[in-house]
């Protein structure tokens, strides 16, 4: 029995009865694309909103309330962007009169997302096309036992390039206006921006020690606050080209920030969990960039026009830097019927970005892998050194890495780490809806057995979505400035008195010596400003960094600077900074570390930190409960 449902500007519908497994008859709503598409985007203003408003009508058509329908949409496009939608993609809902419980979209005929009630909300998951038929028709709503499916966490629907947070401190000496200067590069808007906090507080005498954060999205400004009191913040968010300025109380400061973040994301929907070009009717060709070679020429040699490869560039521009894809990388691009359709670019083993040909203009969208996580715990006791006994348990290289990064904030490496020492990690294993392994995630513990102390570190998320380590009693293992700004090096040299090696005399050593590779990254280790970038005398290449108006760092020997490494740029603690070399004057490759204190260099190892972070409130309850809930995995 075949039927016709109205016809859309963008949709032509039929509504079939077919035969799957079972002798349970779903209806099957095949979604083609009509004629009248082709220009359509000519002549509307909004359609994205046209191809919801037709998605609604067609479950209202099947059952739905309007309400109903709205809700069940809004967690598919979470899930996947309508407008990505092409031949042959189909809606697949259950025959029987009852209420529909669940629905599915066939996407390629290999992926589908199928949306599920659950009480008064829905829920979107994403499996095969054939199990998607099975679990509908069937009207099974317990997914826990099913392997080949993966439930879509729209928390995880973030591009972690997009959105940035960064802490301040005011240290003696720090304005507002200082501050905002590398966030806000209109002078004008600048200045109205300062002349508007007026209002609230002196933005010129506010105190040492006032604490709070800035939030950027693509590197601009959406919002930023200050603390007033131990009630109050001053708020700014960006309001379409300019800051409005307000003062909250603190309980409210995060849910309002949670609204402007949300209503930011929502206006640009670029999240798709579904690979658009996993079609076996595409043809993909492969590209590797070669030097002196951009996105440009490649798709020049394709033939496709220079004013088409403008405006695929300007769809790109606003979420993805492409000067960032490094020489030897490959830059996918994609046929279908012998016309080309988009191209993909692999960013990270996660995420790839995608750009797609919609009738008469391109759209940019960063395809996230949907997982499901597993934990595995390593236990580690140290024989000869951390990365040999690492390899012998089949620690994986990255966790490793990671691991180093994060407890260089705690431990000296060549102090603190003896034979017998014990390390215990929990992380994640990343695998698609097949069971496929895709990556590793994140450190989710770790434990360090010093004698009879204990080091520990938790995973937790805020109510803002940022992911930090914390200790036992929820405060953050990260300190104003890491103990050691290098992976696995030796310490080689200590601070003080010493005959120099190249000089043959004694003299003062006003650092730390620490022997490596050639080419291993150096890590900046604290927050701040570059000040120096450059060859500098004995020290070879030199790296200086201010922090804040009383500690800077120093790098010396480096064989080289990290890409976009020159004077005046902020970087964040633990980022690449440089690369081990022996440069200046030295015997051999190492890092020469130095910590200066109002100018004059200090010895590194004895300076004792404090915690930039510590949980309070609901962050702190809900801190509690993740650490709990890791420690009972650990058990089991």
């Amino acid at each position: 029995m075949i039927f016709k449902i109205k016809s859309y500007f963008f949709l032509l519908i039929t509504i079939a009865l077919c035969l799957i497994k079972n002798d349970i008859f779903s209806k099957i709503i095949e979604i083609k694309n009509s004629e009248q598409n082709n220009n359509f985007h000519n002549n509307q203003s909004s359609p994205i909103n046209s191809h919801v408003d037709n998605f609604v009508e067609v479950l209202m058509g099947v059952g739905f309330t309007k309400a109903s329908a709205e809700k069940a949409i809004n967690v598919l496009l979470k899930a996947c962007p309508l407008e990505i939608l092409r031949e042959h993609s189909y809606l697949i809902v259950p025959s029987t009169e009852k209420k529909i419980i669940s629905f599915a979209f066939n996407i390629n005929n290999s992926d589908a997302i199928i949306i599920k009630r659950n009480e008064t909300q829905y829920e979107a998951f994403l499996t095969d096309t054939e199990l998607a038929k099975k679990l509908v028709s069937e009207r099974i709503t317990n997914y826990s036992e099913i392997k080949n499916i993966i439930k879509i966490d729209s928390s995880e629907n973030k591009f972690n390039k997009n959105i940035s947070y960064e802490k301040i401190e005011f240290k003696k000496g720090d304005t507002l206006l200082r501050l905002l200067k590398d966030s806000v590069s209109n002078k004008t808007k600048l200045k109205r921006l300062i002349i508007q906090v007026k209002d609230i507080i002196d933005p010129y005498k506010i105190k040492i020690g006032t604490e709070g954060s800035l939030i950027k999205i693509n590197n601009q400004l959406l919002a930023f606050y200050i603390e007033i009191n131990s009630k109050e913040y001053l708020l700014a968010t960006l309001n379409g080209k300019e800051y409005k300025i307000n003062k909250v109380k603190k309980n409210e400061l995060e849910s309002l920030l949670n609204n402007k973040l949300t209503y930011t994301n929502k206006k640009k929907n670029i999240i798709t969990r579904v690979n658009i070009f996993n079609n076996p009717k595409y043809i993909i060709k492969n590209n590797i960039l070669k030097k002196g070679e951009s996105i440009y020429e490649i798709l020049a040699t394709y033939k496709i026009h220079n004013k088409e490869i403008a405006k695929i560039l300007k769809s790109i521009k606003p979420y993805f830097d492409v000067k960032k894809i490094k020489i030897g990388k490959t830059i996918d691009v994609v046929f279908y019927n012998k016309k080309f359709l988009g191209l993909s670019y692999k960013i990270s083993k996660i995420e790839s970005l995608q750009v797609v040909k919609i009738e008469n203009t391109y759209k940019a969208y960063i395809y996230k892998k949907a997982y499901k996580k597993k934990s595995t715990q390593s236990e580690i006791v140290i024989i000869n050194n951390l990365y040999n006994d690492s390899k012998q348990v089949n620690l994986p290289k990255g966790i490793f890495i990671e691991l180093v990064k994060l407890l260089s904030f705690s431990l000296d490496f060549q102090r603190d780490i003896r034979k017998n020492t014990k390390f215990l990690i929990l992380y994640e294993n990343l695998y698609d809806y097949n069971g496929n392994f895709i990556t590793n995630g994140k450190i989710l513990y770790s434990q360090v057995s010093l004698n009879n102390n204990k080091v520990e570190m938790f995973y937790f998320e805020n109510s803002f979505g940022q992911g930090e380590y914390f200790d036992n009693n929820g405060k953050s293992i990260r300190k104003t400035l890491m103990k050691t700004p290098i992976d696995g090096a030796r310490l080689s040299s200590g601070f003080g008195k010493r005959k120099h090696p190249i000089l043959g005399y004694n003299k003062m050593h006003k650092g730390l010596d620490f022997a490596a590779k050639k080419g291993t990254p150096v890590y900046a280790a604290g927050d701040g400003i570059i000040e120096r970038a450059n060859f500098f005398g004995g020290y070879g290449r030199y790296i200086r960094i201010k922090h804040n108006s009383e500690y800077k760092t120093a790098y010396a020997h480096l064989s080289g600077f990290s890409r976009g490494i020159k004077k005046n740029i902020r970087v964040k603690q633990g980022q690449i900074i440089g690369y081990v070399g022996s440069t200046g004057r030295s015997t051999g490759p190492h890092l020469h570390y130095e910590v200066l204190y109002y100018n004059k260099q200090i010895n590194p190892s004895k300076i004792k930190f404090k915690e930039i972070e510590k949980l309070d409130g609901e962050n702190l309850i809900n801190f509690y409960k993740q650490r709990d809930k890791t420690i009972k995995i650990l058990n089991n």
